[in-house]
């Protein structure tokens, strides 16, 4: 094939290999887009929020009226992983240790349902609530959940745990 350039009469031989730079450069770029697509969502993507979306936004009323239930109580709580120990306190409006019948913390990695857990938490004679559990490396998705005099108390957070073994809040 001879494609003519200009007038002064030199021509351009398409041959097979210009042909393979172009599919090349095509589904080269397309594949580099879908790859700097896919390791972006999995770096940001931060799990499944909720197993039925249909059931969540019925029940949206009820969790929202429990949230404001619980902020007018006022009570707050202090969470920390050091060294393998994890221990919750809390507190009410007057900063006053709050003595709780049940104190459980769910721990699970926000993309991956293998690593959830539920821990029960003891308490440790100062007023806090401790529970033993080696954390690795990594993202880590908290709820702590007590139940006092029948209230319930909710908080997520995130967690983040260096590879130093070093946690800090996100």
């Amino acid at each position: 094939m001879s494609l003519s350039h200009d007038g002064n009469g030199s021509h351009f031989t398409f041959k097979g290999w210009h042909m393979a730079l172009i599919m090349f450069a095509f589904f080269g770029t397309i594949i580099a887009v879908n790859i700097t697509m896919a390791v972006i969502a999995k770096k940001s993507w931060t799990g499944l929020v909720v197993a039925n979306s249909f059931v969540a936004s019925q029940e949206y009323n009820d969790v929202i009226a429990k949230a404001r239930a619980q902020a007018n109580l006022g009570w707050s709580s202090d969470f920390a992983y050091e060294n393998g120990i994890i221990s919750v306190a809390l507190t009410d409006t007057e900063k006053t240790a709050i003595t709780a019948e049940t104190v459980a913390v769910q721990i699970g990695r926000p993309a991956f349902e293998q690593s959830d857990r539920t821990l029960y938490l003891e308490p440790d004679g100062t007023g806090r609530y401790t529970a033993h559990d080696r954390l690795e490396p990594g993202d880590w998705a908290i709820t702590v959940l007590a139940r006092v005099h029948d209230e319930p108390y909710r908080r997520d957070l995130r967690l983040y745990v260096g590879p130093d073994g070093k946690a800090s809040m996100r």
